[in-house]
């Protein structure tokens, strides 16, 4: 995005929208995994499967509480290793 960053648009988006699902794609962006460990947001490595995008999209719509930090970031860590 020539204007923002993907990080910078979620962090602007749970100001307004604080229930707002959040999930991030690699891209360049050097504190991805600061975002998503601290925050709670779901990160997708590129190149991706659709079935793999799918899945992801649909963890994070149905996770129980995945706006919480301590209730996503052991899946965080585990999407950003793998």
């Amino acid at each position: 995005m020539p204007l923002m960053s993907g990080p910078a648009l979620g962090q602007e988006m749970k100001k307004t929208r604080p229930d707002i699902h959040v999930m991030l794609m690699s891209g360049g962006a050097p504190r991805l995994p600061f975002l998503v460990l601290n925050y709670g947001w779901a990160y997708i490595d590129k190149p991706f499967l659709k079935v793999k995008l799918t899945e992801m999209v649909n963890h994070v719509l149905h996770s129980a509480d995945a706006h919480s930090p301590a209730e996503t970031n052991s899946t965080a860590a585990r999407q950003i290793v793998s």
